[in-house]
């Protein structure tokens, strides 16, 4: 095994399929002719995970210049099943350099039920360098990361979160509807300058739709937002409400 100097592996991708795990590794120029590529062949994610570590302990000088971490998986969630806290944290160990992580949506949950744990003080040994996390999903997805991201900025490791832009969209879902007028926002906050918690009411005709709470504004609102459009496309069976169908006192 050559040294972590003697390598320019900057990219990591790492698979998960119904029937084995995949690696690929590439430099930093991301033109993927000069990359390493594995294939673990095995069922269950646990089990997956559990060689994934196996492995990664012979490419630990490699993997401790990786500065960008891709997880994903290319099928269902059905056959994921569940994956214990260590085993996730044990995969994510080498990483010391990883500035970038892009989770799947299936992932979501048992990853950031890893990083935070409520009760437990957070691993900040995991991921140090960790600036950006993206995902894909809905309310549900952010919804799990919320608390990782939370306790990351308040310890001063600040996190960027990259993923859909739910109060842009709660935005043109009002717009198409007609509805903007009848929308508003309530914000607050606790604490000093530096430490505050901020709140975020989203109101419907009055009614309160959605809440959030974050290190900031932005933070809060977008909480907020997601379960605002969850409730307001309920009401409507997931339709473009129209003016007409509204009515408020």
């Amino acid at each position: 095994m050559q040294t972590s100097e003697n390598l320019s592996y900057r990219t990591l991708k790492l698979t998960f399929n119904k029937d084995f795990v995949g690696l690929m590794l590439d430099t930093d120029r991301n033109q993927w002719q000069n990359f390493l590529r594995l294939r673990i062949m095995c069922r269950h994610l646990d089990w997956q995970v559990s060689s994934a570590i196996q492995i990664f302990g012979a490419l630990s000088p490699v993997l401790s210049v990786v500065e960008k971490l891709t997880l994903g998986d290319v099928e269902e969630s059905r056959w994921l099943g569940e994956v214990g806290r260590s085993h996730w944290r044990g995969l994510l160990g080498p990483f010391n350099s990883v500035k970038s992580l892009c989770v799947s949506t299936t992932l979501v949950r048992g990853l950031s039920h890893s990083l935070c744990l409520e009760g437990e003080e957070m691993p900040l040994e995991l991921l140090p360098y960790l600036r950006e996390l993206q995902y894909f999903g809905g309310f549900n997805a952010y919804r799990d990361l919320i608390p990782f991201i939370n306790e990351r900025n308040v310890a001063g490791h600040a996190l960027k979160l990259v993923g859909p832009d739910p109060v842009r969209d709660l935005n043109i879902f009002l717009s198409m509807g007609n509805l903007a007028r009848h929308f508003s926002w309530v914000m607050s906050r606790e604490g000093p300058d530096l430490q505050a918690t901020h709140y975020s009411d989203a109101m419907f005709c009055g009614i309160l739709v959605g809440q959030g709470r974050g290190v900031s504004v932005g933070a809060a609102k977008r909480e907020a937002a997601l379960q605002a459009l969850a409730n307001l496309r309920m009401t409507r069976n997931d339709e473009i409400p129209e003016t007409r169908g509204v009515t408020c006192l």
